[in-house]
């Protein structure tokens, strides 16, 4: 998984994130703790990846890597699929585990992975 690294204060925050072009669809994995720290650095590549998006495609995030989704993160996703919404790109997530599923059912957000994994 590539690094993207993002400046929050003085400190370095390296969060690694990797993006494919597959045919009409994008596909981002994103793992480490995504919380405040890098929720800038989540946010710079979930635009770059929608930069890569055509109508009709989609964005899919995978999480499988994420051990932590904070609610700057959730936050982030959801304006990154209201974006992609607005072009007429399906965001969803992948490889979502039960615990992330609940935390993003319980925030409102509980669309954006219809599928979670069951472990977590």
């Amino acid at each position: 998984m590539a690094n993207n690294t993002s400046v929050s204060g003085r400190a370095h925050i390296v969060l690694p994130l990797d993006t494919q072009k597959i045919a009409a669809d994008v596909l981002v994995r994103v793992g480490g703790e995504l919380d405040l720290p890098t929720v800038a650095a989540l946010d710079a590549g979930l635009r770059a990846a929608q930069n890569l998006t055509v109508p009709g495609g989609r964005l899919l995030v995978d999480l499988s890597d994420a051990t932590f989704l904070g609610v700057t993160s959730m936050n982030a996703l959801e304006a990154a699929y209201r974006r992609c919404a607005a072009i007429g790109v399906a965001l969803s997530l992948r490889g979502v585990c039960a615990s992330i599923a609940r935390h993003l059912a319980a925030a409102g957000l509980g669309h954006l992975a219809p599928d979670p994994l069951r472990a977590g």
